[in-house]
C-alpha cells in the first residue's frame, strides 16, 4: 500500500487536529526510538582509540588483538542495527498497510465525539494516566542516560578487561537483559497510554489530548484491541447461548425420560385397555344393532299408534251410533211392546260387542305404553353405552 502524500496528510491534519498531533509525537517517537537503538553502540573507531589509548599493560600483539575482537563485536552490533532498521522499516510498511483501519477509526472518532458529555470524568483519569506515561517517558530517558553511561563504563571495562573475557561476556549479557527489561518496561507504558487513550476515545479533546502520543503501531494495537473486544462480546454472547443450549439438551432428556415413562405407561395401559376397548366396540355393534331394531320398533309403534288412533275414531263413531241406537230402540220399545225382549237381547250383544272392542283397545293402550317404554330404555341404555365406549376410547388414545 502505498504511504499518504504530504498533500492528504496535511488534508487530514486540517479535518482532525489530533491526527496532525499524532503525526508530531509519532515523528518525535521515531527519533526516540533511533535514540534508544543505537544509544548502546559503543564499538566505533574512537571508541576502539581509546580502549587502545587507555590500554597501559600488555604487548601490542594482544592489543592487536584486542582491537580485532571489539572491530568483529562492533561489526556484530552494526549488523544488529541493521537488522533493528530493517525491523522498524518493516514496522512502517505494516504502520502504512493500517492507514485504511485508521480512516475507519477517524469515522468512529466522529462518531464517538457525540457521547462527549459521558466521558468527562474519564477525561480527568485519562489525564492522569497521561501524566504517569509522561514520568515514566521521563524515567526511561533518565534510563537511556545510565545506559549511556554504562556504556562508557563498558568501553572502559573492555579496554582493561585483556584476560576477563567471561566477564566481559557476562557483563554483555546484563547490559542486553536490562535493555529488554527497559523495552518491556517501554512497552507496558505504551500499553497503558492505550489504555488511557481507550477510556478517553468519546471526547474530542481527549484525543487532542492522547492523540499526540498515538503512532502507527499504538493504532494497530488499538485496532487489536478492538478486535479483542469483539471477541470478548461474543464470547459473552456465546456463553449464555452454550448455558441455554446445554439446559435445553438437559431439559431434552428430561422430556425423553419422561416421554419413555409415558410410552412404557401408554404401553402397559394399552395392554390392559385393550380387551376392554375390543369389549366396548362389541357392545357398540350390539347397542347399534338394537339401535336400529328399536327404531324399526319404534316406527312399527307408531304405525300401530296410527292404526289404533283410527280405530278409536272408528269405535268412538260406532259407540255414538250405538248411543244413538239405543236411544231410539228404547223410544220405539215404549212403542212396541211384543218386540221388546228380541230389541233388547240385540241390544246386549251390541253392548257386548262394544265392551269388547274396548277392552281391545285398552290392550292395545298397554301395549303401545310398554312399548313405548322399552324403547325410552334402550335409548337410555345406548346413549350410556357410546358415552362408556367414547372414555373407554379417550384412555386408550392417551
Amino acid at each position: 500500500m502505498a504511504r499518504h502524500s504530504p498533500r492528504i496528510t496535511g488534508a487530514r491534519m486540517a479535518r482532525n487536529p489530533s491526527f496532525g498531533a499524532r503525526m508530531d509525537f509519532r515523528q518525535g517517537r521515531s527519533q526516540l526510538g533511533t535514540t534508544c537503538t543505537f544509544g548502546v553502540e559503543i564499538d566505533g573507531p574512537g571508541g576502539t582509540a581509546g580502549m587502545l589509548s587507555g590500554c597501559i599493560c600488555g604487548s601490542a600483539e594482544q592489543l592487536e588483538e584486542e582491537r580485532q575482537r571489539l572491530s568483529s563485536q562492533s561489526r556484530g552490533f552494526v549488523q544488529r542495527s541493521e537488522a533493528v532498521a530493517a525491523r522498524e522499516r518493516e514496522l512502517d510498511s505494516w504502520a502504512e498497510d493500517l492507514d485504511v483501519d485508521i480512516e475507519r477509526l477517524d469515522l468512529g472518532e466522529e462518531e464517538l465525539l457525540w457521547s462527549r458529555g459521558d466521558a468527562e470524568a474519564g477525561l480527568a483519569e485519562a489525564d492522569q494516566h497521561m501524566l504517569e506515561v509522561t514520568e515514566r517517558a521521563t524515567v526511561l530517558a533518565q534510563t537511556e542516560e545510565d545506559l549511556s553511561g554504562q556504556s562508557a563504563d563498558l568501553e572502559d571495562l573492555e579496554a582493561k578487561a585483556t584476560v576477563g573475557e567471561a566477564a566481559l561476556a557476562q557483563e554483555e549479557s546484563n547490559l542486553l537483559e536490562e535493555r529488554n527489561l527497559v523495552e518491556v518496561e517501554f512497552q507496558g507504558a505504551q500499553l497503558q497510554r492505550e489504555e488511557a487513550e481507550q477510556e478517553a476515545l468519546s471526547t474530542h479533546w481527549e484525543f487532542e489530548d492522547c492523540g499526540r502520543q498515538l503512532d502507527e503501531a499504538e493504532r494497530e494495537q488499538w485496532a487489536l484491541s478492538a478486535d479483542q473486544r469483539l471477541l470478548e462480546e461474543i464470547e459473552a454472547q456465546v456463553e449464555p447461548i452454550r448455558r441455554r443450549l446445554a439446559e435445553r439438551e438437559h431439559g431434552l432428556q428430561e422430556e425423553e425420560e419422561e416421554l419413555r415413562a409415558c410410552e412404557a405407561d401408554c404401553d402397559e395401559r394399552e395392554a390392559r385397555t385393550l380387551p376392554e376397548y375390543q369389549h366396548s366396540v362389541q357392545s357398540l355393534l350390539a347397542a347399534e344393532s338394537r339401535q336400529r331394531e328399536l327404531q324399526s320398533r319404534e316406527e312399527e309403534s307408531s304405525e300401530q299408534q296410527q292404526r289404533l288412533l283410527q280405530r278409536q275414531r272408528h269405535f268412538g263413531g260406532e259407540e255414538i251410533r250405538l248411543s244413538g241406537i239405543e236411544g231410539a230402540l228404547q223410544r220405539q220399545s215404549s212403542l212396541l211392546g211384543g218386540t221388546a225382549s228380541s230389541l233388547t237381547e240385540s241390544i246386549e250383544d251390541m253392548r257386548r260387542k262394544l265392551a269388547r272392542l274396548r277392552g281391545s283397545e285398552s290392550d292395545w293402550a298397554e301395549r303401545e305404553r310398554l312399548q313405548q317404554l322399552e324403547v325410552q330404555l334402550l335409548e337410555a341404555q345406548l346413549l350410556r353405552e357410546p358415552r362408556a365406549d367414547l372414555e373407554a376410547a379417550c384412555v386408550l388414545m392417551s
